[in-house]
């Protein structure tokens, strides 16, 4: 999975501040650790069975070989986009 330090900030900006993680320094100053809150840990096990649902919807939709292929694209593009 790939994500440019810009999306990463500011979506750890947004869940820092609605109290779904928790940060704190590393042993290196320049490391910083995150965490789920419990607040945050409730929210993704209520948010996961949605999660599941569309997951199978589309899947239903693509059919298996579809699902294989989308799956095996998304992938390709991750890595390509994190070597670029």
């Amino acid at each position: 999975f790939a994500m440019d330090s810009t999306t990463l900030t500011r979506t750890l900006r947004l869940l820092l501040k609605q109290g779904w993680v928790s940060v704190r320094r590393g042993k290196d100053r320049r490391e910083r650790l995150f965490s789920l809150t419990e607040t945050g840990k409730r929210r993704l096990a209520k948010a996961q069975p949605y999660w599941q649902s569309a997951e199978q919807r589309l899947r239903r939709k693509l059919g298996d070989a579809g699902w294989k292929s989308m799956k095996d694209t998304v992938s390709r593009v991750t890595k390509a986009g994190a070597q670029a």
